[in-house]
C-alpha cells in the first residue's frame, strides 16, 4: 500500500511539473517585435536648441532687470535733470570737454592771453567755437540770473585738475567782452596758475593782502 500510494503522488508531481513546463514555454513564447531599436544620430541629452532659447530668454531678462536695478541705484549726475533735480540748483551751462588737439594748441583758452590792443581781435580756429558758444551760454545764464544778478562768482571743484583755472579764464574772458570791468582773485594759495598763464610777476596777490601787508588795490595786475 505504502509503495501504491507513492507511485500515486510521484505520478501526480511529475504531471503537475510537465504542466508547469509546459505553461513556461508558452508564456516565454508569447513575445513579438513590435518596433526595432536603431542607433540614434543625436544625443537626446543636452538639447541645443531649446538650451540657447532659454539661455537667451532668460538671459535678456536678467539683463533688462540689471539695468533697471543699476539706473534704479545710481546716483550720479549725468544730466541737467540730474543738477536741478538733485541738487535743487539752478542750471547755468555745461562745458564740453575740449579736444586735445585744440587744447594744446590754445592752452584751453578761448583767446590769446597775451593779446594787445594793438593787435587785431579775432577768434580761434573753428573748433574752438563750440567752446565759445558754451561759455556765451553760461555768460547769458549769469547775466539774466531769475535772481538778483550776481557781481561775484566763485569757482570752485572737488578735485585737482577739474577745470577752475580754465573755466575761470574763459568766462572772465566772456564777461569782459561785453564791457564789464572784470577782476580775477587767484585764491589757490597752495597751487596757484592763473600768475603763470598771464605771464604776471609774483611778487603781488592776495595773500599780501591777506597778510595785512598792503592794500587790496596795489595787489592788481591790469591785463
Amino acid at each position: 500500500r505504502e509503495v501504491q500510494t507513492d507511485r500515486e503522488m510521484y505520478e501526480g508531481l511529475l504531471q503537475r511539473l510537465k504542466e508547469t513546463d509546459v505553461s513556461a514555454g508558452l508564456k516565454s513564447g508569447n513575445v513579438h517585435v513590435i518596433d526595432r531599436g536603431h542607433v540614434p544620430t543625436l544625443p537626446t541629452s543636452p538639447n541645443v536648441p531649446l538650451y540657447l532659447a532659454l539661455g537667451l530668454t532668460f538671459g535678456l531678462v536678467a539683463g533688462v532687470m540689471s539695468a533697471f536695478t543699476v539706473d534704479l541705484i545710481d546716483r550720479t549726475i549725468k544730466t541737467p535733470e540730474d543738477v536741478e533735480r538733485d541738487l535743487r540748483l539752478p542750471f547755468l551751462g555745461a562745458i564740453p570737454a575740449f579736444s586735445r588737439a585744440w587744447r594744446q594748441a590754445s592752452g584751453g583758452h578761448l583767446m590769446p592771453l597775451n593779446w594787445q590792443p594793438t593787435h587785431a581781435l579775432h577768434y580761434l580756429n573753428s573748433p574752438g567755437e563750440a567752446y565759445w558758444e558754451s561759455y556765451r551760454a553760461l555768460r547769458t545764464s549769469l547775466l539774466f540770473s531769475p535772481e538778483n544778478r550776481p557781481h561775484s562768482l566763485l569757482i570752485t571743484s572737488s578735485l585737482p585738475g577739474e577745470g577752475k583755472s580754465t573755466t575761470t579764464v574763459n568766462t572772465a574772458i566772456a564777461l569782459a567782452q561785453t564791457g564789464a570791468r572784470t577782476l580775477i582773485l587767484e585764491l589757490d594759495l597752495r597751487r596757484p596758475k592763473l600768475a603763470d598763464l598771464f605771464d604776471l610777476k609774483t611778487d603781488r596777490g592776495m595773500s599780501r593782502y591777506l597778510a595785512g601787508q598792503s592794500a587790496l588795490h596795489t595787489q592788481i595786475h591790469q591785463t
